[in-house]
């Protein structure tokens, strides 16, 4: 809740709606710099936070190694992120080209 009510909206107003960052030329192609730092700063955070896994490190700092616990999960998580990428990229780039076009269109009339 912290993040989306109050972290976000901050971060994303550098970039959109005349910030600084917009001000200064930042170039952020559909948001995946706002969005994709504001959630690697997140996680960093929060990996500081918890630390490490109970039981991941013995006597003397010794690894324990953890096996995968759900190979199929783990395989249906990936194509889903997948599909996901291609989708919202796939979009971004239609949209870009649509916009283009009419820029183009408006340009030469």
């Amino acid at each position: 809740m912290i993040l989306t009510a109050y972290i976000y909206p901050i971060q994303a107003s550098w970039k959109w709606g005349g910030g600084f960052l917009d001000a200064a030329g930042f170039l952020d192609f559909a948001g995946s710099t706002v969005v994709h730092s504001v959630g690697g700063w997140a996680a960093l955070a929060g990996a500081i936070v918890l630390g490490a896994r109970t039981g991941k490190y013995g006597p003397g700092g010794r690894v324990n190694p953890f096996p995968g616990s759900n190979l199929a999960l783990a395989t249906l998580g990936m194509f889903i992120l997948w599909l996901g990428w291609f989708g919202f990229n796939g979009g971004s780039q239609l949209a870009m080209g649509t916009i283009g076009d009419v820029a183009d269109v408006r340009r030469w009339s």
